[in-house]
């Protein structure tokens, strides 16, 4: 059985000019209220492995499956 809690966030680093909602500029992080969190279980049996994650901040966000097969690390 697993327990996890994943945070996270992806950007573009502005280094040419551009814009919109996920370019930062070079010297600044992104807010930490635009971070999403998830929580979530699964079964881990070695290289296969069955987990549901639920998102925190969006309860109209569904519930995700994923299936992994294969050692991470």
């Amino acid at each position: 059985l697993v327990l996890f809690a994943d945070a996270g966030r992806a950007w573009s680093v502005a280094r040419d000019g551009s814009s919109g909602p996920d370019v930062i500029p070079p010297d600044r992080l992104p807010a930490l209220g635009t971070y999403r969190t998830d929580i979530g279980l699964g079964l881990d049996f070695g290289p296969l492995g069955f987990y549901l994650a639920r998102p925190l901040q969006h309860a109209d966000r569904s519930v995700t499956f994923t299936v992994r097969m294969g050692r991470r690390f």
